[in-house]
């Protein structure tokens, strides 16, 4: 499975599929919590963090409220999703339309977690 879940995590920033995303969304969920294993994860939050910095344009409003989701799932707000998404708003190259995109669908305690 590591290596489809790296295909998935590259292959969707640059041809996004529904089909193949809910795929690789629900095996690195599944993975996660019934095998134990963070690679799905790990890739799937990678594959956020590319597509919230991605030179290609804005990202999809789906994939921004899944990978807010995540980060509001993480506990005390410590995980790797989180500080991904911290490192991504604090970067001045990040595209404005992303960065008030992702602004809209956050609390305000995790707007004040995120500065």
């Amino acid at each position: 499975m590591d290596i489809l879940y790296q295909l998935w995590s590259h292959f969707l920033i640059r041809n996004f599929n529904t089909q193949m995303y809910d795929e690789f969304r629900y095996f690195a969920f599944y993975d996660s919590s019934h095998r134990l294993s963070g690679v799905g994860l790990g890739n799937l939050i990678k594959f956020y963090g590319e597509s919230l910095l991605s030179p290609r344009g804005l990202i999809r409003k789906r994939i921004a409220r899944d990978y807010v989701e995540l980060v509001k799932s993480e506990d005390e707000y410590q995980g790797p999703a989180f500080k991904q998404l911290r490192s991504a708003l604090r970067n001045g190259a990040l595209d404005a339309r992303n960065r008030k995109r992702i602004g809209d669908m956050l609390d305000p305690d995790l707007k004040a977690s995120l500065e």
